[in-house]
């Protein structure tokens, strides 16, 4: 229980993370005199794809959200996407993308399968030089804010120095949490 796992290019923890930090909740609230520091950690040879794919996921989540607001709803009523959703969001964002798209022969972009629009959108998707180590800080406060949320006072809880380099090649996608007594 000394790491959490996430999907490469994500900082959204996912129901086996949550579970397992339910667990370090319940140890740290029968065991006052510890505290915690989550180290968050991302690799950009690694995580670069990753990274990507997550940044489309959130233009798709964008576009839904836009399309709710012109349907006269909000939001922040809109959470996620459904897997029946997201091809034709997916098409709205590609057909709002300033990128170099496919044309038919009379020169207006042509029509092309779901996952030649997925490639397309996550090869244009640049990756700024602190990617990652925003990706990790969010990975970090995260999980902070999950066990936090769980009823550990934040006063026990801490942020470590990121880690965004020199990662083995048997790495994957994490946090580490450390305890300390008080």
């Amino acid at each position: 229980a000394s790491q959490v796992a996430f999907e490469p290019g994500s900082a959204v923890l996912n129901a086996a993370s949550k579970a397992n930090l339910d667990k370090i909740a319940k140890a740290l609230q029968d065991r006052p005199a510890l505290q915690m520091t989550v180290t968050g950690q991302a690799d950009l040879t690694q995580e670069k794809e990753g990274w990507r794919k997550a940044r489309i996921d959130d233009m798709v989540l964008a576009q839904k959200r836009r399309a709710a607001i012109r349907a006269g709803g909000k939001a922040d009523e809109v959470a996620s996407v459904s897997a029946a959703e997201y091809p034709a969001l997916l098409k709205d964002v590609y057909k709002r993308a300033d990128i170099k798209k496919p044309r038919n022969m009379i020169g207006l972009a042509a029509d092309i399968p779901q996952a030649e629009m997925e490639t397309l959108l996550i090869t244009s998707v640049d990756v700024p030089d602190n990617a990652m180590r925003e990706l990790a800080l969010a990975r970090g406060v995260a999980v902070r804010d999950y066990l936090a949320g769980q009823g550990v006072k934040l006063d026990r809880l801490f942020l470590g120095n990121v880690k965004t380099e020199g990662q083995d090649k048997d790495w994957a996608p994490r946090a580490e949490l450390s305890l300390a007594p008080r």
